[in-house]
């Protein structure tokens, strides 16, 4: 009889402890897949860095309805077939429902069928229009298109300094490629002639005879389509070597690097960033402070992106929660709409490219100054 009782008791503790477990929901699975090691590592640990940051955050108020998230870091090198790998991992053994993937342009389009085979939400900061142009529903990116940044930097342009002419360097690299494409088929809606696109490898040391070329059409600007600012900050200490003044722009790059390679060559470039000083407004200012907290320097734009990457993705499954599932991660990200975060107001509900619009910088001072909104 007693042991009847003691099985009873048993089963009713049992009963009341897995509920509670059910009640609580195993730790959510979510991926980051960047370069962590390699040339492009920077990029990968810096937005590592922000992801983190911002899954803590969301943790320690309590996560999804008392779910918690659980971040799954593999370095992909930055080489595409690591990438791959580094995805079918996640999809199928650690069984990831959403992610990051990947800081890399042509790692982020080798990846790209794999998340889309198996419905699982990945996003990218890779600039390149392409991305999201792949027939993939599933991939949305956290920055600023390149398209963008060339829409605004040459509406700029040509409202102040009656910009014209302009010709593209840019990588022979699929981010290259990408970002060059677009330079130059965004030039024609604002009247500007592109006179010549020039290409190099990123492991270059000498431009001279792509500049030559450009001194001799002398066009009014240059656009620097490259995916590395110390190619970029080669280039233009060559530039100044070769007496060439002509103005140089830029999408959103690192500032910080791209003056130490360029030095004093890199004054005066005209860049687009959608983020200028971490002064300001508050939201951006108290993001910056907490990140001095953890990490003991100032963010770069690349934590920014894993940042608002992982408020993102927190607030799809927020709005889902407690039936968190693949699909139903990508039904709360594609409902994300006028959502406020340190880059800017995300719109998912509208496009993949959450965010649209850049404001300009001026680099005065090895500094980027703010010259519009």
């Amino acid at each position: 009889m007693k042991t009847v009782r003691l099985t009873v008791i048993f089963l009713i503790t049992s009963f009341f402890l897995v509920g509670s477990v059910l009640a609580q929901g195993a730790p959510v699975k979510v991926g980051f897949i960047g370069a962590m090691t390699g040339a492009a590592a920077v990029m990968g640990q810096r937005c590592n860095e922000g992801f983190l940051m911002g899954w803590n955050e969301f943790n320690e108020k309590g996560g999804a309805k008392g779910r918690k998230v659980e971040v799954i870091t593999d370095d992909d090198e930055g080489q595409a077939g690591k990438g791959v790998n580094a995805a079918n991992k996640q999809i199928f053994k650690d069984e990831i429902l959403c992610g990051f993937a990947t800081t890399n342009t042509p790692v982020t389009m080798a990846v790209v069928p794999s998340f889309q085979k198996y419905g699982v939400s990945h996003m990218t900061q890779v600039f390149g229009p392409t991305v999201t142009k792949m027939g993939s529903k599933y991939v949305f990116r956290i920055s600023v298109s390149i398209d963008a940044y060339a829409e605004t930097i040459y509406e700029w342009a040509v409202k102040n300094m009656g910009l014209k002419t302009v010709a593209i360097f840019s990588d022979k690299g699929g981010f290259g490629k990408d970002v060059g494409d677009a330079w130059e088929k965004v030039a024609p809606q604002y009247g500007v002639k592109v006179v010549t696109h020039e290409k190099c490898n990123l492991e270059d040391k000498d431009f001279t005879g792509q500049l030559l070329q450009i001194k001799k059409l002398n066009p009014q600007g240059v656009v620097m389509a490259l995916g590395w600012e110390l190619t970029m900050g080669l280039i233009v200490k060559n530039m100044k070597k070769l007496g060439m003044n002509n103005q140089v722009f830029a999408g959103a790059m690192s500032v910080e690097k791209y003056v130490e390679y360029g030095g004093e060559a890199a004054e005066g470039s005209i860049i687009g960033l959608p983020l200028v000083d971490y002064d300001r407004p508050k939201q951006v200012a108290e993001f910056a402070s907490r990140f001095r907290a953890k990490y003991g320097r100032d963010p770069v734009l690349h934590n920014v992106w894993g940042y608002d990457a992982a408020n993102i993705l927190g607030t799809a499954m927020g709005k889902v929660a407690p039936n968190i599932t693949r699909e139903t991660v990508y039904q709360g990200i594609t409902s994300v709409s006028g959502v406020q975060l340190v880059q800017g107001t995300y719109d998912f509900k509208a496009s993949q490219d959450g965010i649209r619009r850049s404001k300009v910088a001026k680099i005065q001072g090895a500094k980027a100054v703010l010259i519009q909104e």
